[in-house]
């Protein structure tokens, strides 16, 4: 424990993925009031811990509240794996992340269950995710954090983890797995943004990128914020002097979680009932 807030490691068996599911909760130590809920979402090959450990995010989260530039807020890391937060033929993320992990989040934190305080976000593959979670459910979240996000508008860069990504590969019946751009390209962002204009639901956007990334992503973030911005969204994009590596990340997350959570029109405290 540290500060204001508190780290819990909890396991809950989940129907859908068939198994027992981590996940990291960092929330106040005063659980009798309701806060705003962040889901975040970790890289490929990594795991929640990863916020905790290598990101500082307690102790980003304790300094920010106790300087007043963001209000207390519960923080909620499922474990996804290299799912890239997608359904495909051997686990189903996707699903299980709308259906179960939030859901079971907002029945047992102290969180305000509304969509003016529930925001996503992630790094790199979680990013991947967060902005697909967007897109699809904008009515679920009032605002998004894309951190070094792996959301190439076509085929992945040359150095990606995405080329190996279960849920874009076919299997020979040898067990080889081959790199399917069919596949790519079907789940990619922009096959989803005609129907997410036609919504008319919009969260806001936090999007940015190390300077020197070297999978070329500082360019498709930039891709991302033109869209958006092309399209009437409220947008902030930025660049910081990093590659793709948790120092870069360590930094955005003290200016992404404050920019969500002054999207919120509830981030006042509520006393529970």
């Amino acid at each position: 424990m540290s500060g204001t807030s508190v780290i819990k490691r909890l396991t809950f068996a989940s129907t859908t993925l068939g198994r027992d599911w981590r996940y990291i909760v960092l929330a106040p130590t005063d659980d009798t009031k309701r806060y705003p809920v962040i889901y975040l979402l970790h890289g490929n090959y990594g795991s929640p811990d990863d916020f905790i450990d290598a990101g500082a995010l307690q102790q980003t989260v304790d300094r920010l509240i106790a300087a007043g530039d963001m209000p207390p807020v519960v923080i909620a890391m499922p474990d996804g794996a290299s799912s890239w937060y997608l359904d495909h033929e051997t686990t189903r993320m996707e699903t299980a992340l709308v259906s179960e992990f939030i859901p079971r989040i907002e029945a047992t934190e102290p969180v305000a269950n509304s969509p003016a305080s529930r925001f996503i976000g992630g790094i790199s593959m979680g990013g991947y995710g967060s902005l697909r979670q967007a897109l699809k459910r904008p009515e679920m979240f009032a605002g998004v954090a894309l951190m070094s996000p792996a959301i190439y508008a076509d085929l992945p860069h040359a150095g990606s983890s995405a080329w190996s990504g279960r849920p874009f590969c076919v299997a020979a019946p040898s067990g080889e797995l081959t790199f399917e751009p069919a596949l790519w390209r079907r789940e990619a962002y922009p096959s989803l943004m005609g129907d997410y204009i036609a919504r008319g639901k919009f969260p806001r956007f936090y999007i940015e990128s190390g300077a020197q990334d070297e999978f070329g992503i500082a360019e498709e973030a930039r891709h991302l914020y033109d869209c958006l911005r092309d399209r009437g969204q409220s947008a902030r994009f930025g660049l910081r002097d990093g590659t793709h590596d948790w120092p870069t990340w360590k930094q955005a997350l003290g200016v992404a979680l404050p920019f969500l959570l002054a999207c919120s029109s509830t981030t006042a405290e509520a006393p529970v009932a």
